[in-house]
């Protein structure tokens, strides 16, 4: 049997020279054995390939606002439900004390 197939190292240069490419490519190194074993578990029991299962968490992930651009929706909004520094609240509780019976 003739492997008329071009070699491998070949095809994978093609690949990383092509500029007109839509997508990239991302590896992770050093991921611990335990890690990649779950997510691997994990992928299997939705029926994906652990490429496709890490390309969803990757779409879930990059598709929730950033704490700080939450933050800055929320300010932009106007509407907040306190006005009071949440930590100059806290520390006149602290200051002031309890306003309910001790026991």
């Amino acid at each position: 049997m003739v492997n008329d197939s071009p070699p491998r190292r070949a095809h994978v240069c093609r690949m990383c020279d092509n500029r007109n490419m839509t997508t990239k490519m991302i590896q992770i190194r050093n991921v611990p054995e335990g890690l990649h074993g779950e997510l691997r578990r994990r992928a299997k029991l939705r029926g994906k390939s652990l490429s496709d299962y890490l390309k969803d968490l990757l779409e879930t992930e990059v598709g929730r606002p950033s704490p700080e651009e939450y933050a800055a929706r929320l300010l932009a909004r106007g509407d907040l439900p306190y006005t009071t520094d949440p930590t100059a609240f806290i520390r006149r509780l602290r200051e002031e004390g309890p306003d309910w019976p001790t026991q």
